[in-house]
């Protein structure tokens, strides 16, 4: 199976943040948020360049900023119950901050689980810039979260670490698993406003073994298709909903998203999904949508990490890159890693929050 890259243009590096999870950056990059034009927009450029220095950890966030960015959010309408929430605690952390400057709701359950495992992890992020390794691993474990995060052997690296730099393949294996725990909060919240949405769940975009070959670009098509009952590319094309509406979309273009090639770009999306998908069904295309193009910036970050890794495998260097190529809790592949620790984190989220 092969990913796409995630985003327009030459790859770049994939931002962390904190200790194992992706940068907030990333995320608004997927979802086409653009915090800088918001801001600018609104009159507080200023404000967003030195907000953004505090996110990239290049500065600390000074008393002066965030009574800047208080009067901002209150300007946005964000209440101060929500406000008091991010302000009450210390140190002002960047996912919270990134939240609240881009509208999120900081009490929706899948945006709560990145806040409580970016909070959990300072105690180990503390530990770790101590080179205290081996107390980083046993507070991890213990904590209730984040030892549901890690597995023996990835405590086993964090303990006999060395240095920092010693652990990066290791953080970037625990922001795949922290992340695919965002992404099942977030299918759960939504199946929990849409009660008939077992179609639309992310399940449904879930590489697996069934759809051996098909990334979540490739099994979005297919749901496309089977929901208006396309069984082929051509009577997709040729459906009377898109005649209907003069939406016209080239065969080579048809043809790529079914290889999972190639994603549609929201503007189309929306034309199209206007065009077959009555009001009411439209936000559970749009759920896989965004979970599809979640899912395939997880697997293209672990084909990339396999695939460094199984060039030094037998070589000394083989050592340095562990756990890779194995995923998170030593599955082989991202199908079974996914389809496991997926049902893993829905079942979690189900039960500990109401």
């Amino acid at each position: 199976m092969k990913f796409c890259l995630p985003f327009p243009g030459k790859p770049v590096p994939i931002q962390l943040s904190g200790l194992m999870m992706l940068h907030p950056f990333v995320l608004h990059k997927l979802i086409g948020v653009n915090l800088r034009s918001f801001m600018s927009n609104n009159g507080h450029e200023g404000l967003y360049k030195r907000l953004e220095q505090v996110l990239l950890s290049r500065r600390e966030p000074t008393r002066e900023l965030l009574d800047e960015l208080l009067y901002f959010l209150l300007s946005q309408g964000i209440t101060d119950e929500t406000i008091n929430i991010v302000f009450n605690d210390s140190p002002v952390l960047p996912w919270r901050l990134a939240m609240l400057g881009s509208g999120w709701d900081i009490e929706a359950r899948s945006n709560a689980f990145l806040l409580h495992v970016e909070k959990q992890c300072l105690e180990a992020q503390r530990l770790i810039v101590e080179k205290r390794f081996k107390d980083a691993a046993i507070y991890m474990a213990s904590d209730p979260l984040l030892a549901q995060i890690v597995w023996p052997q990835a405590l086993e690296l964090l303990a006999s670490a060395k240095d920092i730099v010693s652990i990066q393949p290791l953080q970037a294996s625990l922001m795949l698993e922290t992340q695919l725990g965002h992404i099942a909060a977030w299918d759960l919240d939504f199946c929990r406003m849409n009660p008939n949405c077992r179609s639309t769940s992310v399940r449904t975009v879930l590489p697996s073994s069934v759809h051996k070959g098909k990334n979540p670009y490739a099994l979005y098509f297919t749901w496309l298709r089977n929901e208006i009952g396309a069984k082929t590319i051509d009577s997709f094309l040729d459906h009377k909903a898109f005649l209907e509406n003069d939406l016209i979309i080239g065969r080579t273009t048809a043809g790529e998203w079914n290889r999972g090639s190639r994603y549609p770009h929201p503007s189309i999306l929306k034309k199209i999904t206007g065009a077959i998908f009555a009001e009411e069904n439209q936000p559970g295309a749009w759920h896989l949508y965004w979970g599809a193009r979640y899912l395939n910036l997880l697997g293209y970050m672990a084909e990339r990490c396999t695939e460094l890794a199984a060039l030094y495998m037998g070589s000394e260097q083989e050592r340095k890159l562990a756990p890779w190529p194995m995923l998170p809790f030593r599955y082989s592949n991202f199908e079974e890693w996914c389809q496991n620790r997926y049902q893993f984190w829905y079942d979690f989220h189900n039960k500990t929050v109401n």
